[in-house]
């Protein structure tokens, strides 16, 4: 990979250079015997530093095709490269809105090595790697749908990270560019405020758990302090601070089960005290795992025209710029590996009206014949 990185070098040096001129009017006699301009030798020497970063992004093909277009320079270390990691710091910053883990991104460390400032080529490709990771997560999803699920056969349409990159240093917002990288879909935003919204109701770690069980109203003991505590930290009154679950501890407890999406009955059971209790939304994956479905089609435009086929709720619709034009119900493979119907995208070539169709031999041996 290093030699390829070197090659990539070699030709951006030169491919700006045309490699000969000649005189007009020679085209069917040859090359001519007009003068010839010879192009510039090729660079073949690189210093230290560049060695080192070479060497650094060689098991990175996209960081290195990015860095080797660049002649080798880095591009997040020094005072004036500020904005680009201070942008990076920011959009990584919010990892949690988009459902992914915080951790992938090393958050603390570009912080801490913004403050106290770069050692290329080491912290560079700290930044530089985060910057890859996260726009093929954000921009394209975490995971690779086909590993996921057999029936699952989308191709993710990612842009290239170093395509990005080159726009990210040269750009004077690279914030914006970034933010384009994320799923534009309104639904994506929608999901996103699901999901902001569902964090609002988490209670600090600090405060002490709900007791496992089923507390009703009438009922007395630490359970109800406990209950109080955990609602009154997320903004949902209860009333005075009594041991007993009293009308306004019923109502609290009504309020959050409105939020959180449970049955609104006043009673704290087994479900509604484990989610009172969560100290994160990780175990509560549904929004997070459709905003990573909504990532894998990032690189489609949803707004163009196209069928849309909602497997879950066996529906079909035809949306155009964004609006639903038609929907009809559709018939869908039941679950099990030879029946689900599979997930996929692609391009309609043509369309045939009322279809004539019978059972195929193979279901007919498989499933009817005994």
């Amino acid at each position: 990979m290093l030699n390829r990185l070197i090659r990539v070098l070699v030709v951006s040096s030169t491919a700006i250079w045309p490699i000969a001129i000649w005189p007009v009017g020679t085209m069917g006699q040859g090359l001519g015997t007009g003068p010839m301009v010879a192009a510039p030798a090729p660079r073949l020497t690189f210093s230290e530093a560049e060695m080192a970063l070479a060497r650094a992004v060689a098991n990175s093909p996209e960081l290195a095709d990015f860095y080797g277009s660049n002649g080798l320079q880095t591009v997040f270390s020094g005072p004036e490269a500020a904005p680009l990691r201070q942008a990076l710091i920011a959009a990584v910053g919010r990892a949690g809105e988009h459902g992914l883990p915080p951790h992938r991104y090393d958050i603390d460390r570009l912080r801490s090595l913004d403050a106290r400032g770069l050692d290329p080529p080491r912290d560079e490709l700290a930044f530089a790697r985060v910057f890859a990771r996260w726009t093929h997560d954000v921009g394209g999803g975490l995971v690779d749908p086909r590993k996921v699920e057999p029936t699952i056969k989308r191709e993710v349409l990612r842009r290239p990270a170093a395509d990005i990159l080159r726009d990210f240093v040269t750009d004077d917002d690279p914030a914006a560019v970034l933010a384009a990288v994320e799923p534009q879909d309104p639904r994506y935003k929608v999901l996103q405020r699901a999901l902001g919204a569902r964090s609002e109701l988490i209670a600090p770690a600090t405060l002490p758990l709900v007791p496992e069980g089923l507390w009703k109203p009438g009922t007395e003991g630490p359970h109800v302090l406990a209950l109080r505590a955990r609602l009154s930290a997320i903004g949902i009154d209860t009333g005075p601070a009594t041991l007993v679950y009293d009308t306004a501890l019923t109502d609290a407890v009504r309020d959050y089960q409105q939020r959180a999406g449970l049955g609104a009955d006043g009673v704290a059971g087994p479900r509604t005290v484990a989610m009172i209790n969560r100290l994160s939304d990780s175990g509560n994956p549904d929004i997070a795992i459709s905003l990573e479905r909504m990532r894998w089609l990032a690189g489609h435009d949803l707004n163009a025209r196209h069928v849309w086929v909602n497997l879950t709720s066996y529906t079909a619709q035809i949306r155009d710029n964004g609006a639903e034009v038609f929907d009809t119900r559709v018939v869908v493979g039941k679950p099990g590996a030879d029946y689900r119907t599979p997930e996929f995208s692609d391009e309609i070539e043509y369309l045939v009206a009322n279809p004539r169709w019978n059972v195929p031999r193979s279901m007919t041996v498989r499933d009817y014949l005994p």
